[in-house]
């Protein structure tokens, strides 16, 4: 069975991803939305649920939940 992934989605449908957290998912969102990839953790999370009201959302495959590797 596939790991779960988590996707984000811009206001238009695209799909981009996939990541293994939630977090990791709205994290690369943000850097994603200011082109800026190295744009800190914290700060592009809080970049994100500013987008989330712009129609942004983060959304997983659905499979099961299997633990991040080590």
């Amino acid at each position: 069975m596939q790991p779960r992934a988590w996707y984000f989605f811009r206001p238009d449908g695209t799909r981009h991803g996939p990541s293994f957290t939630e977090w990791q998912a709205k994290v690369e969102a943000g850097r994603f939305a200011v082109r800026r990839p190295k744009l800190e953790s914290e700060t592009a999370f809080i970049l994100f649920r500013s987008l989330a009201k712009a129609g942004w959302r983060v959304d997983h495959t659905g499979t099961k939940l299997i633990p991040v590797p080590d």
